[in-house]
């Protein structure tokens, strides 16, 4: 199971915009998320299609041009809860 603060995570960086698993690994490094918590790129990769198992998230299988097809993700309105949820048990404890 994941930990809640990689949830947040994802869940927080899906609000901003759909993406894809990779997408979200280099958002993870360009939000320097990685120094405050353990998150690698399979666990991202892992985690992000349980979210889409869930229910949390929804997939969106693309193509661009030459390129492999990809799956673009977004958050639902089930994610969007989790988030809050997840959220407001965060700020609730002592820092």
């Amino acid at each position: 199971m994941a930990s809640e603060s990689i949830e947040l995570m994802i869940l927080g960086a899906l609000m901003d915009r759909p993406m894809s698993a990779y997408e979200m690994d280099k958002e993870m490094d360009i939000r320097n998320v990685r120094r405050w918590i353990r998150i690698s790129p399979p666990s991202v990769y892992r985690n992000l299609i349980r979210l889409y198992e869930e229910g949390c998230a929804d997939g969106k299988v693309v193509k661009e041009g030459e390129m492999p097809e990809k799956t673009i993700y977004s958050i639902t309105e089930k994610g969007k809860e989790r988030l809050h949820e997840l959220m407001h048990r965060t700020a609730a404890q002592p820092a």
